[in-house]
């Protein structure tokens, strides 16, 4: 029994060994070497199959790359183990890398050249006469069916023939067919690998459909229902997207403006940067003033008060209607009161007529009013004192001049005004009193 077990073990490593060399041909079979040079080798891998013919009578065994020779194009030098019964290759052997399986897998093919029958050399016409004498011994005793297989032929030969003459048929193209599929395949050779891995993971996408295949279908059922709901809101959403088209439209003569507009923007904004950041303690002020206005409005006094103080805001705004423009555009009260502080000796200088007639009546040459009518009187009561012009002391001249002039003169006299400024040490006194500083809080 142990020598039957050693026995069988031995058989078992002697098939290992063959099975796992056999992919580079079966050991103890004899090969020669030949090397030849393909433009492009980038499929081709050791043990690819050497094939004449379609059939195979050897494999490879190296790809090595070569440099490109001087003005040439780099190569590839292949190694071929070939089987002796092949003979001597003729010199004009043509060699080709064509692709045996849509994956990727290539081969070489040889294409003899004219000494094509210098490979029946006397091993191969052996192996030719065996494998005849081997036939004949097949064939004994194999009449009938053999008869019967002939007798088949002759039925399958005639639509065979018609099927034949149809695919040879200019009109089926069937030439263009197989160029078209070798170039297909062609195309499929160099991402042979990658299309590998596609398959192999849409295996696993077409499992995970089918899991969700209920799903799936369910919303496949609802594609038509959205569909009609998604043409039906287009077409709602185009009136709205031809507004927006014609607004953007619109929009555009502005476009050129933001750039200028922009930096009066920033200007602005960083102009606003120190007053926001004096608004909390403005805001605290603020709420002491409203939280003392509240005060003050809830006290039984403040409402007789309010409209007391409404009256006289009225009476103030008749008088500040007609003061404003007088004083805005002819400086009426700064000069009144020059004139008055003239007229009484407080100020130095002479009395003008210029504005104090605008209180008082008088004559050229007169300071205040007189008993006797001046033969140049000119009295002016409410002279004209806004924004067209500043009759006070500015009217044509009366008396020796022309005759008396009473009352508002037609036309619009000038409007050149007397300047005014305080008399002298009133600008210093109100400065030491801190009438001429800025309030807190403001630049």
């Amino acid at each position: 029994m142990t020598l039957i077990g050693a026995v069988v073990l031995g058989v078992l490593v002697v098939a290992v060994y063959i099975s796992y060399n056999s992919v580079h041909g079966l050991p103890w079979q004899s090969t020669y070497d030949v090397a030849v040079d393909v433009p492009n080798g980038d499929h081709l891998v050791s043990t690819d199959e050497v094939r004449i013919g379609g059939i195979r009578v050897g494999q490879v065994t190296q790809v090595t790359a070569m440099p490109a020779p001087a003005g040439g194009q780099p190569y590839a030098r292949v190694t071929l183990a070939l089987d002796p019964s092949v003979g001597r290759l003729p010199r004009d052997t043509q060699v080709k890398v064509r692709p045996s399986s849509a994956l990727g897998a290539t081969y070489v093919n040889l294409t003899l050249g004219k000494d094509l029958l210098d490979i029946f050399n006397r091993s191969t016409a052996e192996s030719i006469q065996r494998t005849f004498s081997g036939l004949g011994a097949g064939l004994a005793g194999r009449g009938p069916a053999l008869n019967d297989l002939l007798g088949a032929l002759n039925n399958l030969l005639p639509p065979l023939t018609r099927v034949s003459t149809a695919l040879a048929a200019p009109q089926t193209q069937l030439s263009a067919l197989l160029h078209g599929y070798e170039a297909f395949v062609s195309a499929l050779a160099p991402v042979s690998r990658p299309l590998a891995g596609l398959v192999a993971d849409a295996s696993t996408t077409l499992g995970a459909l089918v899991q969700a295949q209920n799903a799936l279908g369910a919303t496949i059922d609802q594609l038509p229902a959205t569909e009609s709901a998604t043409t039906t809101a287009f077409t709602e959403l185009q009136r709205p997207l031809d507004g927006l088209a014609t607004l953007v439209t619109d929009l555009r003569p502005g476009g050129a403006l933001l750039p200028s507009t922009l930096r009066q923007i920033n200007r602005t904004l960083n102009a606003g940067l120190r007053p926001l950041a004096q608004a909390p303690p403005f805001a605290r002020d603020l709420r002491e003033a409203l939280r003392t206005l509240t005060a003050v409005t809830r006290m039984q006094a403040t409402d007789g008060a309010v409209r007391k103080l409404t009256d006289l805001v009225n009476a103030a705004g008749t008088t500040l209607q007609v003061l404003t423009p007088a004083q805005v555009d002819c400086n009426v009260i700064a000069l009144l009161g020059m004139q008055v502080g003239k007229a009484f000796g407080a100020v130095p200088g002479p009395v003008s007529f210029v504005n104090f007639d605008f209180v008082t009546p008088g004559a050229i040459g007169s300071d205040l009013q007189s008993a006797s009518p001046s033969p140049n009187l000119g009295v002016n009561y409410y002279p004209n004192e806004n924004a067209q012009e500043c009759e006070s002391g500015n009217e044509p001249a009366p008396g020796v001049f022309g005759p008396p002039q009473l009352g508002n003169p037609p036309g619009n006299q000038s409007r050149s005004v007397l300047s005014s400024e305080p008399p002298p040490g009133v600008t210093a006194l109100a400065q030491r009193a801190g009438l001429l500083n800025a309030p807190p809080g403001t630049p």
